[in-house]
């Protein structure tokens, strides 16, 4: 198959998901030329398209959108999240984080998936120098410190794209990192995510829960619809065998249990979508005129929606980088560049990641010794300000 001549840009990303398509909001009026690549284009770029699954944004990341002149018209249809409870099923210690605590207006917001998607794709679309190009996949990539080169299939026909910087934002199972052979550090899980929406008789009070028990760990999202909540539950596969062939009354008085009666009135609960868990995270998530970002430079537990938060982050930092490298005439696929980007994150990041990954494996402990520890460390950190304060900062990403 011969490639046709070559198109050239500044920058080319793969995938036009949230962080991809946040890369291109952070850049708008820098003047960059950028090409974006997406295997599932027609269902991002379908006024119509509607996914409600909730995104749970923190105040910093609210921050990044407002900057970039997006929360204006997106705030109508997210829900402000103003206090957050985490606790462990038979134990007095628990922690409450309000936003009134750090001045904030929020700690976070609930947005639904499409309306967000839509708000970064018609942001991005509407940018003179920035082209979507849906393709059937990459089938050759190589980059070096001249630039970048992506040979893929569109419409039958091999394309070529030469580039200063790729940026590879193509998810969890990263084709991208895979034709680049970056190793990953992976741990398989035997848990799930078992997501539901749950339905109460009285309004919630805009308070989210993370809730820890012997049966895995509860959070609780509020909606906008006040009446639900959206429930992420992290189990075993084991146990979720079990619940599958539950009636509904019975998975309902389970999670009334897990929550120690602090959910009052649930009525309904819908059973919408079940996922294996597990982590992925790039050994290397730069390259002469390359980097990774999102889920294929890190995927992490779904432990206090932490997962899109950093990588909207992670994207923060790369715009302002490349919009100092062009007002200063650097390459922005140089090395140097680069390597600033990744010592800005990664402190962030490794807190984060190690944190999600440890409070999964703490709460599993079943050690009367450590069921006590827990206790006293979640009431430690209600009592001690100071790190209470320091602990919420580096989650709220502000």
């Amino acid at each position: 198959m011969t490639v046709d001549k070559a198109k050239n840009y500044d920058i080319v990303i793969v995938g036009a998901g949230l962080v991809g398509t946040s890369v291109i909001a952070g850049l708008q009026n820098a003047g960059f030329r950028i090409a974006v690549l997406e295997t599932h284009l027609p269902s991002i770029i379908d006024p119509d398209y509607e996914d409600s699954r909730p995104i749970s944004l923190a105040y910093g990341s609210e921050r990044c959108l407002s900057a970039w002149g997006l929360w204006s018209s997106l705030s109508s249809s997210a829900l402000p999240i103003e206090r957050l409870h985490v606790s462990e099923q038979g134990r007095l210690g628990r922690v409450v984080f309000s936003a009134s605590d750090y001045a904030l207006p929020a700690l976070g917001y609930v947005v639904p998936f499409s309306s967000l998607q839509r708000h970064l794709y018609q942001c991005a679309a509407s940018q003179e120098h920035v082209d979507f190009i849906g393709i059937e996949k990459i089938v050759a990539l190589h980059c070096d410190s001249s630039g970048a080169r992506v040979e893929y299939i569109a419409s039958g026909k091999k394309e070529l794209i030469n580039a200063n910087l790729l940026i590879a934002a193509d998810g969890a199972q990263s084709h991208c990192r895979s034709l680049l052979n970056i190793p990953t550090e992976k741990k398989a899980s035997d848990e799930v995510a078992f997501i539901a929406t749950l339905t109460f008789a009285k309004p919630h009070e805009a308070m989210a829960y993370q809730r820890f028990t012997t049966k895995g760990s509860l959070a609780l999202l509020p909606l906008f619809d006040r009446q639900k909540m959206r429930l992420v539950w992290t189990m075993s596969s084991r146990l979720h065998e079990k619940i599958s062939s539950w009636t509904e009354d019975s998975l309902l008085q389970e999670i009334v249990e897990a929550f120690g009666g602090r959910l009052k009135e649930l009525k309904s609960i819908e059973r919408d979508a079940v996922f294996p868990l597990q982590t992925i995270i790039a050994k290397q998530t730069v390259q002469p005129s390359m980097v990774l970002l999102g889920n294929a430079a890190h995927t992490i537990y779904p432990v206090a929606a932490q997962g899109f938060n950093l990588g909207l982050q992670d994207a923060a930092v790369l715009v302002q980088l490349l919009r100092r490298a062009k007002e200063q005439g650097q390459s922005i696929g140089a090395m140097d560049v680069l390597q600033r980007y990744v010592e800005r994150r990664e402190s962030n990041q490794q807190i984060v990641m190690r944190w999600t990954e440890r409070v999964a494996q703490v709460f599993h402990w079943r050690v009367p010794v450590f069921d006590h520890l827990r206790g006293l460390a979640l009431l430690g950190l209600d009592m001690v300000p100071s790190l209470k304060e320091n602990f919420a900062r580096n989650f709220l990403h502000v």
